[in-house]
């Protein structure tokens, strides 16, 4: 075996989806519960960026300096976001 092996599971898209729908279904009947599901959110997001930068050499100051580089590469900008609505 080599030894360069690390624990790193790739998520698939269907696991985030699965994750973001499970958030979704569970009940928002008072306040509390809504800022748990949208830190639960940001959670799956954070997930999703890091496993997209996972080969990436450089560090980033923050989740937004990751989640931009994430769109210039994959090419996603305002025009590609109004084309898919």
């Amino acid at each position: 075996m080599s030894g360069n092996l690390t624990n790193h599971i790739e998520l698939q898209s269907f696991d985030l989806y699965n994750r973001i729908e499970q958030i979704h279904r569970q009940p928002t009947a008072a306040p509390e519960n809504i800022r748990a599901k949208y830190i639960l959110l940001y959670k799956v997001l954070e997930q999703a960026c890091y496993e997209l930068t996972a080969g990436v050499t450089f560090s980033f100051a923050n989740l937004f300096s990751r989640l931009d580089y994430i769109c210039k590469e994959k090419q996603i900008g305002r025009a590609s976001c109004r084309e898919r609505v």
